[in-house]
């Protein structure tokens, strides 16, 4: 009997107004949350098989890329050459971070974001190493942007030069902060946003 009814059933399903009947009917339905919970019960722990899968992810990537918000490009990446498929709006050239980590190991220091005309590799002072510590003695051993004290930072406090000279040992031109606030400092400036 069962088999009989769904013989009939895929007829029926062939015809397009059948079809275009059934979809009129349920358009606008939604589902209650009990139904929704049922539904997630019945797909946990299911096993799809790898042909499965494949077809699952093309027939989501065809579904997105007609779709005028998200238009599709492909490139190649920088470190691996791996083709990466993501929307226009998602712009990088790397497939991860890892890729990410290791171009910028083998790439000359002018690529990297805290390249400043090679100051950045200049040496501290001697001096600077002793006049460290009493910044931070005179600040109390405290962040002068968060005031998270020493203690509670996983590095010692940061002695950040407001002007950039290395060679400025001025007290008036050093401050002590915390490792994130001197890493968001120096992001700001780098964006152009000066405090």
């Amino acid at each position: 009997m069962n088999n009989k009814l769904s013989n009939i059933m895929k007829l029926k399903w062939q015809d397009p107004t059948y079809r275009q009947m059934i979809s009129n009917s349920v358009k606008g339905f939604k589902h209650t949350v009990e139904d929704r919970k049922k539904m997630n019960k019945w797909c946990v722990g299911k096993k799809l098989s790898d042909e499965h899968k494949q077809k699952l992810r093309d027939a989501m990537y065809r579904y997105y890329s007609t779709r005028q918000w998200t238009k599709r490009k492909e490139w190649y990446c920088k470190q691996c050459g791996k083709l990466i498929r993501t929307a226009i709006c998602d712009i990088g050239v790397f497939c991860s971070k890892i890729c990410y980590n290791r171009w910028m190991q083998d790439a000359p220091p002018q690529l990297s974001p805290a390249y400043i005309d090679g100051r950045s590799f200049e040496p501290y002072p001697i001096a600077f190493k002793t006049i460290r510590e009493k910044i931070r003695n005179r600040d109390g051993y405290k962040c002068q942007y968060c005031g998270a004290p020493q203690i509670e930072c996983i590095q010692a406090l940061c002695v950040h030069h407001k002007d950039h000279n290395k060679d400025n040992l001025q007290w008036d031109n050093l401050i002590s902060l915390c490792h994130n606030c001197h890493s968001k400092l120096h992001q700001k400036e780098r964006s152009g946003v000066r405090r």
